[in-house]
């Protein structure tokens, strides 16, 4: 189901919709990289965070930059490149490792924190359907 949720919403007729959406938020990134052009990547980073919450759970963070979902998105980018990274773990070179229980307790803590977000954002969509307020388009809505 959700990947014929996700083609439904992926077509070009229906991306349209977020067209005002990743406008807008682009005029905003380059009004800040021009006002503090050292942290550019910062600035870049966070409009892609902003975007892709909006776009998928419908979440508007006036304080982007500051907002603790959005750093928490970054940083669970930034354990997905480790994580991805083949030998980053002794586990890709000894596999029996992963039956121990002591082995690997960061793991499991990311993988609570990430499953806290996407539950927290998943959440808060469906209280907000529950109340009738307009969520704007997004994927949580209709899965």
């Amino acid at each position: 189901m959700r990947c014929r949720v996700l083609h439904t919403h992926l077509q070009p007729k229906l991306a349209e919709a977020y067209q005002p959406l990743q406008m807008s938020q682009a005029k905003h990134v380059i009004l800040n990289i021009l006002d503090d052009p050292h942290n550019f990547q910062d600035h870049v980073a966070v409009y892609a965070a902003t975007t892709i919450m909006k776009v998928s759970y419908g979440k508007t963070t006036p304080t982007s930059a500051t907002d603790p979902e959005i750093g928490e998105a970054r940083q669970l980018i930034k354990r997905f490149r480790t994580i991805l990274r083949h030998g980053n773990y002794l586990v890709d070179s000894i596999p029996w490792l992963r039956y121990l229980p002591w082995y690997a307790p960061e793991l499991k803590d990311q993988f609570e924190r990430t499953r806290r977000l996407y539950t927290n954002q998943l959440n808060r969509v469906k209280l907000r359907m529950q109340s009738n307020e307009d969520i704007g388009p997004s994927f949580a809505k209709h899965m």
